[in-house]
Parts: structure tokens; sequence; C-alpha cells
């Protein structure tokens, strides 16, 4: 099937701008680094991706994440979220909550369930995601549940309770780097042509990657880099005074993701629902992401937290009991329970999201076994 990667006509004008933008600078000081291409293309106050397109997810989309495709993802991790209210306070941070599909289950479900919840709060760095998520919360959750939301600009200094992150750190801005016989040379982005094209600048020493191990990657093997790790898992870090920590992304533990065989880095990008590696087309309105080094993120961490477990998606949700959520549908309601079946089939099958996407989890200041990391866990891999 043909790729569709074309961006809608009044995005065009968008477009053009950021290109324009992107271009200017890039003649005035020379070629830029792929982390700066990136955070213009994701997020430029005025034309990048994530601050003022419309329809990023969904149907009308570019693609879909977990929480859109069905309740029952959210569903399975109210228990475990129970199980850190115990230990610590009832507060849930989420970090990049785009439309907000995940918080309005979690909610809801709290609701229905007679579940007692202090505060929600949100960091989201795009106004139109705001307000889109503000308007969906607003229109489904009761007045009560709604009033315990709270929008934030920035970690708060201290929190105690559940940080949730889905598709967080895969959206973070990377650099590029090649490996060239013994010799690395970073990837930026300069002008041909009036097109942006791919320049290699060499690097002088690896001490600018952290905890990778570069001296056993093949010749001509490329890779991704963010600094940006380090922040927010050091900010992370000082925020967390008790509870725990859940980042789910699409990504790998160290070994799984410098194999030789994925020697063309792991960058994708996604327009209409097609993927495809080129990030230097169609600026400001096709997603860009990378998948995650769950590895360097344990490093990082380092002793100040404790590793409750790393698995899969699929590992994650089927010990977390959606099987027996899914056993609460009728299957006589022959319509609803074949859309929960394909929900749930997106959500675990090995062909969808249920290997690539992982879950990791860590904790502090709490002692508590999480039933979504019952079986499978892969902790001893990072």
């Amino acid at each position: 099937m043909k790729k569709n990667l074309k961006p809608l006509e009044e995005d065009v004008s968008s477009s053009d701008k950021l290109k324009a933008l992107v271009q200017s600078e890039i003649l005035l000081q020379g070629p830029i680094s792929f982390s700066r291409y990136m955070q213009l293309a994701l997020y430029h106050p005025n034309y990048g991706y994530y601050q003022v397109k419309k329809n990023i997810f969904g149907s009308d989309g570019d693609f879909v994440t977990s929480p859109n495709i069905s309740t029952m993802f959210a569903e399975t991790f109210l228990n475990d979220f129970k199980v850190i209210f115990a230990s610590s306070s009832k507060n849930i941070l989420e970090l990049g909550a785009g439309n907000g599909a995940f918080c309005q289950s979690v909610m809801q479900l709290f609701d229905e369930k007679g579940v007692d919840i202090d505060q929600y709060y949100i960091i989201e760095s795009s106004p139109t995601l705001v307000k889109s998520c503000q308007q969906r919360l607003k229109e489904n959750l009761s007045s009560a549940a709604y009033s315990k939301i709270n929008w934030l600009k920035s970690l708060p200094s201290s929190f105690k309770g559940v940080v949730f992150m889905n598709e967080f750190f895969d959206a973070l801005p990377v650099d590029i780097f090649v490996k060239k016989d013994d010799k690395l040379f970073e990837k930026c982005v300069s002008i041909k042509n009036d097109k942006f094209i791919w320049v290699l600048s060499e690097m002088k020493g690896n001490q600018y990657f952290e905890n990778l191990p570069i001296h056993t990657f093949p010749a001509d093997y490329t890779f991704e880099f963010s600094n940006l790790y380090k922040y927010w898992v050091d900010t992370l870090k000082k925020t967390l005074q008790q509870g725990a920590i859940y980042i789910v992304d699409y990504g790998f533990h160290a070994k799984e993701l410098f194999h030789p065989d994925r020697s063309a880095g792991t960058l994708m990008c996604y327009l209409n629902h097609q993927s495809h590696s080129d990030p230097l087309i169609n600026i400001g309105q096709q997603d860009i992401s990378c998948h995650v080094n769950f590895s360097l993120l344990k490093n990082l961490f380092g002793n100040d937290v404790q590793i409750e477990g790393f698995v899969s998606q699929a590992n994650y949700l089927i010990n977390a009991n959606i099987l027996d959520i899914l056993k609460s549908y009728n299957p006589k309601d022959v319509v609803n329970y074949s859309k929960k079946t394909a929900e749930l089939n997106m959500l675990i099958s090995p062909a969808e999201m249920g290997d690539l996407i992982k879950v990791m989890s860590v904790s502090k200041e709490v002692d508590i076994q999480l039933h979504g990391f019952s079986k499978n866990d892969r902790s001893f891999l990072l």
C-alpha cells in the first residue's frame, strides 16, 4: 500500500513557515544538531507538531496510544495504584497527558469503584492538547472528579503518590550519531536546494555518551542519544518523596536496543497512520520518536530508587488481570464484546503493541508488591 505522507492542505502553510524559520537558523549559524531540529519540529510554540496540530490521536489523527485504544488499559493499573496509595498519598501526577484519555478512564473508574483520590496533577506542554484535554475531562467527568484535576507547568518540588508517563520519553528530542570504523560522527541537519539534508560532523571523544557500549557497535552503526533523559530522571528523583513512577513506552533494554541488526537506529515518523524514517520532510506535521533505552533510565535512577519491575506491556496487562476484565463484558452483546476483544488484541498482541511497549516502575520510601510485575519480570536484563 502506498504511503500517504502528505499533510492536510490547511497544515501546509504552517509547515512552510516552520521550514523557513529553521532554514534561517541554519543559514545564520551553519548545520544544527538533530535534537535542535526535533525540538523545533515538535515543540516550536507557534508551528510545532505537538503545540498546534489539532488531530494527533485516533482514527482522524496520525497514531493511537494505549489509553486511547481501550479503557481496559487504564483499568489494569488501578489495583497497583491502590497498592501504592496504601503506602503513600492518594495522588497521581501524569506527564504528557495528551488528550486526557488515561486521566478520564482512571477518574471514571475510581468513581465507579468508590475509590477516593486526593488530587490528579497533569503536566502537558501543548496548549492545543491542554485545551482539548480540559474540554474532554469537563464533559465526561463528574464535577467532583473534575475538581480534583490540577494543571501544572512544571514538576512540583515535592510529591507523594503515583507518577505516570505513557509515551513520554520516546518524544524527547535526540541527537543522532554514526560509528564509521573507529570514528564517531554526529548527524546534523543542513540545507541544499531548499531541502533539509544530513551532514556528518566528526566527534572528538566518547565522553558525551553516558553508559552506552560504544566500543561494541559495529562499523556503519547509527544510534540515538538524548541528554534530556538525565534531566528528567534527576528532576523526578528530586520530586518523588514517596511512591512510585510508571514509565510506559516503546523501547528495549540495552542489549536489544543496540543489537547489530538494528544498525539504522530506531527513529520513526508517523503521519496519517503511516510510519516512515524520514524526519526531514513535513516538518511540524508529523510525529517523530525514538525507542527508549530502559537500561540507561535504570542506570540514571541509580540507587536512589527501587526497581519494582520491567516487563512487556502484554505481560503487565495480563499479570494485572486484563483477561478477567474482558470476562466482565457480556459475550452475548456481540457488537460490544467483539469491540473489546479487538481492543485487547491491539494492546497485548506481539504483532501490535504487546511486545514493543514496555512497562517499568521504580519506587521510593514504600514497601510494595505490584501485580503487574508478578510474572516474567525482566529487571535483571537492565
